[in-house]
Parts: C-alpha cells; sequence; structure tokens
C-alpha cells in the first residue's frame, strides 16, 4: 500500500485523484465498508479457532475418561474371557476350531486394549487393533 502511512482524509483525497470518476466521498466510504469487512472477517476467525479449540479440548477430555468397559474391569468385575457373549454363555471350547482361537484372541484383545485405555496407554492398542481387524478379516473369508 502507498497510502498506508498518510493520514484517513490525505489517503482518501489521494485515491479519489487516482479515480477520475470517483469523488472524494464514494472513496471514504468505500475505504471505511473494506476496513469493516475486514475487522469482520477477523473476528469470524477468531471466533471460528476459539469454537475449534473448545472442540479440541472436549475431544480430548473424552479421550482421558475411561470407557465403562474398562471401568468394569477395574471394579473387579467378571470378564468376558471365557464367553464370547455372557447372555448365552457359549465359551470358545465349545466353538473350537480356527474360529473359536480367533474369537477367542479378539477378546482377548479387546481386554487388553481395556485396560490399556484405563491406563492411558494408548500407543500400544495399535497393534491390538490390528490384530483384531486381521482376526476378523479371517473369520469373514472363512
Amino acid at each position: 500500500m502507498t497510502y498506508a502511512s498518510d493520514r484517513r482524509e490525505l489517503r482518501y483525497g489521494k485515491i479519489s485523484k487516482e479515480l477520475h470518476d470517483k469523488t472524494f466521498r464514494d472513496v471514504a466510504y468505500r475505504c471505511q465498508w473494506m476496513t469493516k469487512k475486514e475487522i469482520g472477517k477477523r473476528r469470524k476467525a477468531e471466533s471460528l479457532s476459539r469454537k475449534r479449540n473448545t472442540k479440541r479440548e472436549k475431544f480430548t477430555e473424552q479421550q482421558v475418561k475411561p470407557s465403562s468397559h474398562a471401568a468394569n474391569h477395574a471394579n473387579g468385575l467378571p470378564s468376558s474371557s471365557s464367553s464370547i457373549n455372557n447372555d448365552d454363555g457359549i465359551n470358545y471350547n465349545v466353538i473350537g476350531g480356527e474360529i473359536g482361537r480367533l474369537l477367542e484372541q479378539n477378546d482377548k484383545a479387546l481386554d487388553q486394549i481395556s485396560a490399556n485405555l484405563s491406563a492411558l496407554k494408548l500407543h500400544e492398542n495399535i497393534n491390538l487393533l490390528c490384530q483384531t481387524r486381521n482376526n476378523l478379516d479371517k473369520l469373514l473369508t472363512e
């Protein structure tokens, strides 16, 4: 900007001289309108960044809270490692074979994931989640 260091009125006068079809008043209104518009954009951007930061804070707070599954293990409630579904009481030995072995591995991995979440050891869960996914893929292809 070549007029940034000039006083406001002097700036409007110089600009209106260069724009032959615009008056001093036209230039002044336009500059004021653009200034207000820029201020509005900045306020909106600041507001959005505050909202994003608030959402991030809420998200990290939710990640830190242990899940109810993890809380059950911490409270000493029985684990589901001996059965697939607590409602029907089927255990992995009854299913047997490769499917029973994969389901049992997944159950143990999910129990370990839950324990890691309650201990805030999030990075240890990556391999366990990959193992669980691979086991599910094997189950679906059989």
